[in-house]
C-alpha cells in the first residue's frame, strides 16, 4: 500500500478569485475565507489630507477605490478635477494581489506594479489572469493650490483581491443549452449590497449569456421581454419577478426555460428559497409547474441529476464494474469473446453505450451494453487517453495527435480554435452539462488547466474561448468533473502527487489529500472519489482515510 496522507489533515488552502463556499461533497476543510452570505463589509474610505506626498496622494486613491458609495467620491477627490469628472470606474475592473509597489523615477510620476489576479468587465464577467501576468499603472501628478493630484485616472477600477472579496460576490445565471434540455451556469460577480441584488441579477440575466457561452447555450427570453416593475421583491423568502406582456408570446417550452433560468438564479440568493413570476398581476403560466417555485423543482435541468452509474476500472485486460466497495463484472455478453485487452472502458449515464482502449492505447472499441454483439473497433492511432462518454452519447478520445469525438460509426475531428496547437492539447474533459470542457494544456510552465466552450453544428464540433481557471497547478495529470462546477484534479509536481478540487465557477482551489505515486482519478456527484496508484492499488475515499478496494486501474465514472 502507498503512503497516505488522511483526507481532512491538511489545512493548506489556495484561494483564486473570490472566497465563496463550495458545494463540494468532495470531504474538504473550511475554506480559508468564508464570509456570512447575508453581511456586507462596508469600507470606510478617507480622503486627501493637506500636505500629502505623491506617493501618499496614489496610496490614498487606490485605497479609497475599495469605497463605492456617491459614485466614488472619496477616490475622485485625490483627481485633478478633468479626470475626476471624465473617470468611469465601471468601464472594467482590474484586480491585484497583494498591496503592489509604488515607485517613483520623476517628481510627478507614481509607478504602481503588481500581480494580476483578473478582470471584470462591464458586464460584470470575471476573466481570471493568466499566471505571471502583472498590473502596471502610471499615475502622473500636477500640484493644484499647493496640494498633489493625480492627472490621469486609471482605466476603470483598481482593487486588491482582499477588497475583492470584502465587496463582491459571484452569482450564477442559468441559460439552456441549443438543445433545451439542461442550464448551464455562467458565473457574475456583482458587489454586495444590502438590497437590490435580485434586481442586478434579473437585469443582466436578461441581457443574455456571456462571450464565453455565448456558441454553446441560449436564452429562452425572446425579445422585448423586460422587467415590468422597477425592482425584485423579495417578502417571507420569495423572490417576486413581475415581467412585461411579450413574456405571454412563448411557447409552454420556452416558458419552462424562462422559469427555470430565473428560479435557479434567484434562489442563489442567500435568503431566497422560492420564486413567483407574474406577467403584470397574474401567474406566468407553466405547465406542471407551482406558482411559487424552488431550485428543487427544476432537478430535470440539471446537468449531475442522473449521473448515478458507478465506475469502471480494469483487471488483467478486463473490464469491471466497482459497485458499493465490491468489483464485479458488467458486461458478461462481450467479455467473454472481448477482441482486445483493455487499458481503459467508460460507460455512458444510461448504462447502454461502452467504449473501450485497448491495452496499448492504440485502438478504441465502441459496443452497445443490451446487445451481445462484439464491440467495434472505430478509430486506431497513437498514444490514445481514457475514453469519456458525454451526456450525449459521445466518445471523446485525446491523443498527440488531436481530439475526436465518435458518434455510432461517424468520427468526428474537433476543430481547436484560439490559436492553439493540437499537439498542446493534452487531454480534453467535457462537462456534464455537455457545453463546457476542462481542458489540459501543455504550456511552458506545465501541464495547465483551462475551460473552454463546446461549438455544435450539424456538420462540426468546436472547443473555442478558452479561459484561465486556475493558477495554481502546473503538471496535472488527469482532472474528473464531481459536479457540474467542481472539478478534482491530480497534480504530479510534488514527490507526494496532489488531489486537490476547483470550483469552476469561483475559479477557487482546495487541496484535498497528498497520495504517493497516485496515477489516476476519477469523481461523481454521488460515489466517493476513487484513486489509482502507481503499483495498481485502488482507493476509494472515505469519511476520515482511503479505503484499498484492489488491484484495479483506470477508475471512470460517467460524464
Amino acid at each position: 500500500m502507498k503512503k497516505l496522507v488522511g483526507l481532512l489533515s491538511i489545512s493548506l488552502l489556495l484561494v483564486g478569485c473570490v472566497g465563496v463556499p463550495s458545494t463540494s461533497t468532495i470531504y474538504e476543510g473550511d475554506p480559508l475565507e468564508n464570509p456570512d452570505a447575508a453581511s456586507v463589509v462596508r469600507v470606510i474610505a478617507r480622503g486627501p489630507e493637506p500636505g500629502m506626498n505623491q506617493i501618499e496622494i496614489v496610496q490614498g486613491f487606490l485605497n479609497a477605490s475599495a469605497s463605492s458609495e456617491n459614485d466614488y467620491a472619496v477616490a475622485r477627490s485625490f483627481l485633478a478635477p478633468i479626470a475626476a469628472s471624465t473617470w468611469n470606474p465601471s468601464q472594467v475592473i482590474q484586480i491585484y494581489e497583494g498591496v503592489g509597489r509604488l515607485n517613483s523615477s520623476k517628481i510627478n510620476s507614481i509607478i504602481f506594479t503588481a500581480p494580476k489576479d483578473g478582470e471584470i468587465n462591464a458586464v460584470n464577467r470575471y476573466q481570471l489572469a493568466l499566471a505571471q501576468e502583472g498590473l502596471s499603472q502610471d499615475f502622473r501628478l500636477v500640484q493644484i493650490a499647493g496640494e498633489w493630484r493625480i492627472q490621469n485616472a486609471p482605466r476603470g477600477l483598481l482593487i486588491s483581491k482582499a477588497d475583492l472579496n470584502r465587496g463582491y460576490r459571484i452569482y450564477p445565471l442559468w441559460f439552456p443549452d441549443l438543445s433545451g434540455q439542461v442550464l448551464v451556469p455562467d458565473p457574475v460577480i456583482v458587489p454586495q449590497a444590502v438590497s437590490g441584488t435580485a434586481t442586478l441579477l434579473m437585469q443582466i440575466l436578461l441581457k443574455g449569456p456571456s462571450r464565453d457561452l455565448a456558441v454553446g447555450v441560449k436564452t429562452a427570453f425572446p425579445q422585448g421581454v423586460e422587467l415590468s416593475l422597477a425592482a425584485v421583491t423579495i417578502e417571507n423568502s420569495v423572490a417576486s419577478v413581475s415581467l412585461n406582456a411579450a413574456a405571454l408570446n412563448t411557447s409552454p417550452q420556452q416558458r419552462l426555460l424562462m422559469s427555470g433560468q430565473i428560479t435557479k438564479t434567484l434562489t442563489s440568493l442567500p435568503g431566497v428559497n422560492a420564486v413567483r413570476i407574474t406577467v403584470g398581476s397574474q401567474a406566468l403560466p407553466i405547465e406542471d409547474k407551482p406558482v411559487q417555485q424552488t431550485a428543487s423543482d427544476w432537478q430535470e435541468l440539471m446537468a449531475d441529476t442522473n449521473r448515478n452509474q458507478s465506475a469502471t476500472a480494469t483487471f488483467n485486460g478486463r473490464l469491471f464494474q466497482v459497485e458499493d466497495t465490491s468489483i464485479t463484472t458488467p458486461f458478461p455478453a462481450f467479455l467473454s469473446r472481448q477482441p482486445s485487452n483493455y487499458r481503459a472502458g467508460a460507460i455512458d449515464r444510461a448504462g447502454s453505450i461502452y467504449a473501450a482502449l485497448s491495452s496499448d492505447g492504440t485502438r478504441l472499441y465502441v459496443g452497445n451494453l443490451a446487445g451481445t454483439a462484439e464491440p467495434q473497433l472505430v478509430i486506431s492511432g497513437n498514444s490514445f487517453r481514457d475514453p469519456i462518454i458525454d451526456r450525449s452519447g459521445f466518445t471523446w478520445i485525446t491523443s498527440p495527435d488531436g481530439v475526436q469525438v465518435v458518434s455510432g460509426a461517424e468520427v468526428k475531428n474537433v476543430i481547436v480554435e484560439e490559436n492553439l496547437d493540437e499537439n498542446e492539447i493534452v487531454d480534453v474533459i467535457p462537462a456534464p452539462d455537455g457545453v463546457r470542457a476542462a481542458v489540459i494544456l501543455n504550456t511552458i510552465s506545465g501541464n495547465q488547466l483551462r475551460l473552454a466552450t463546446i461549438e455544435r453544428d450539424a456538420t462540426s464540433i468546436r472547443l473555442t474561448r478558452f479561459r484561465t481557471v486556475d493558477k495554481v497547478w502546473n503538471n496535472i495529470a488527469q482532472v474528473s468533473w464531481q459536479t457540474n462546477n467542481i472539478l478534482i484534479l491530480l497534480d504530479t509536481t510534488a514527490d507526494l502527487s496532489t488531489v486537490a478540487s476547483i470550483d469552476t465557477l469561483t475559479n477557487t482551489s482546495r487541496v484535498i489529500d497528498f497520495i504517493e505515486e497516485a496515477v489516476a482519478i476519477s469523481a461523481s456527484p454521488v460515489f466517493p472519489t476513487l484513486v489509482q496508484t502507481q503499483d495498481g492499488s485502488l482507493l476509494e475515499a472515505s469519511e476520515t482515510d482511503w479505503r484499498y478496494l484492489g488491484n484495479f486501474q483506470n477508475p471512470q465514472y460517467p460524464g
